[in-house]
């Protein structure tokens, strides 16, 4: 008996809910598909204001940029196979590389990514030391 009461509680609160939408002068289905409408046209809004600022965060790196890149880090590379196999030798300058200023720009951000996925790795790393309780060792 008491399952009984149960199902006609349940069909008087849906037909309290349909009558009040009958009341309130739509029907259920326009006023979801308005809802949807809606949702759509907020989830397309925020999904372009991500594309505007994934477009503000991106630049483009010129080949030249790249190759001046690529060069550089050889000579990093280089620089430390010759402290490792010549530990007691002094390092060997190496003058700085000349350049336009745009590439001296786009070089500047990329040395900012790379320094700030750096950090970010270590922080990652110094919260798992953390968490194994490592970081006094």
């Amino acid at each position: 008996m008491a399952g009984v009461n149960a199902n006609m509680q349940y069909i008087n609160h849906n037909a309290n809910d349909a009558s009040y939408f009958k009341l309130a002068g739509g029907n259920i289905a326009q006023m979801q598909g308005q809802a949807q409408v809606q949702e759509q046209g907020q989830a397309q809004v925020q999904v372009q204001a991500q594309e505007v600022e994934e477009e503000e965060q991106v630049f483009v790196v010129t080949p030249t940029a790249m190759a001046l890149w690529d060069y550089a880090h050889e000579i990093v590379q280089d620089n430390a196979a010759w402290a490792r196999t010549h530990p007691q030798a002094p390092r060997v300058p190496h003058p700085p590389i000349p350049m336009s200023r745009r590439d001296k720009c786009i070089l500047t951000l990329m040395a900012e990514e790379r320094r700030d996925e750096i950090f970010r790795l270590l922080n990652e790393v110094i919260e798992v030391e953390r968490l194994l309780g490592l970081e006094d060792m």
